[in-house]
């Protein structure tokens, strides 16, 4: 059981407190306080508040900051208050239940190797820190499988320059990393402007890599003319893992959401063509993930996460 605090009692708290209470009921937290600037009542909810200078007199395991508009400022006083950063939690994800497998992948942290935003994607809605250094990359699906292949390798070696970025012409920067023997992955960072970013944010990340907690997203399209290459390097990766691929494969772990076709078919009944959305890229939109799939189930490693089943 872990001991809590809620710093703010506005509407947030509002919308998340019978998730909390729920949590409270299974015996997967108890809430020491709220913290809230104006006291107008010691009890709320049958919990007690304080100040938050108060905080010092008390023992918790997490922080959780019950407001999305001020997140940012409560956040630099509750370390200012001597609350560390890995000990604050957004009140966002008690509308993703359950909060023992929230805490598992903080106190875990999963590492999520990603071919394109996916992973980017879910460590923010879920609010966790990128433990992993493959975000905001569009990785080239041959480098990216050597990538995951040898990770152990490739991570032991610096990242290096091969085309600088340039805004005025629409480049973005491209980095090399080559193994013991030479051979090279090329990453394209998308969304950074020079490759110092590009660089200190690559090393930053891989410095969090968890290496006992790894889990692996690929996805590609049956137009692809190597998919069925790619389908054979995805059932060799060994980490935990999900396939995004709509065509025929018996495959473990490639999933194929009805939800996208549901959405093919809608499609067709208006009189549009079926062939110009990517399954990948449908798999990115993460109000689709929330529908279709347990995020949290997936990355505990659970073999239930599909939400929708045939």
């Amino acid at each position: 059981m872990r001991k809590v605090i809620i710093w703010g009692i506005g509407n947030e708290y509002e919308s998340i407190i019978n998730q909390i209470k729920f949590e409270m009921l299974k015996g997967n937290m108890v809430v020491e306080a709220l913290v809230s600037r104006d006291i107008v009542t010691p009890y709320f909810d049958g919990f007690p508040v304080i100040h938050k200078e108060e905080l010092n007199m008390l023992e918790f395991d997490y922080c959780i900051i019950s407001s999305a508009p001020l997140y940012e400022s409560i956040e630099e006083e509750a370390i200012k208050a001597g609350i560390p950063k890995g000990k604050l939690i957004n009140g966002k994800v008690f509308k993703l239940p359950d909060f023992k497998k929230y805490i598992n992948l903080i106190e875990n942290p999963v590492t999520i190797l990603s071919d394109d935003c996916w992973g980017g994607y879910v460590y923010n809605l879920l609010g966790l820190q990128f433990s992993s250094p493959t975000i905001n990359i569009a990785w080239r699906k041959d480098s990216y499988i050597k990538f995951v292949k040898k990770i152990d390798d490739y991570l032991e070696q610096p990242l290096l320059m091969l085309r600088e970025g340039n805004i005025r012409n629409n480049a973005y920067p491209i980095g090399v990393l080559r193994d013991k023997v030479g051979e090279e992955v090329i990453v394209d960072f998308v969304h950074c402007a020079s490759f110092e970013e590009a660089k200190c944010q690559w090393d930053r990340r891989k410095a969090r890599v968890n290496r006992n907690n790894i889990f692996i997203k690929f996805g590609f399209d049956v137009c692809d003319e190597k998919s069925g290459e790619y389908l054979k390097e995805f059932e060799n990766f060994e980490a935990p893992k999900i396939g995004f691929y709509s065509g025929e494969t018996d495959t473990a772990h490639i999933v194929l959401l009805d939800r996208f076709l549901w959405k093919q078919e809608q499609d067709m009944k208006k009189g549009k063509r079926i062939d110009c959305i990517s399954y990948n890229d449908f798999c990115r939109n993460m109000k689709v993930m929330q529908k279709s799939i347990s995020l949290l189930s997936l990355l505990n490693g659970e073999k239930e996460y599909l939400r929708e089943s045939r």
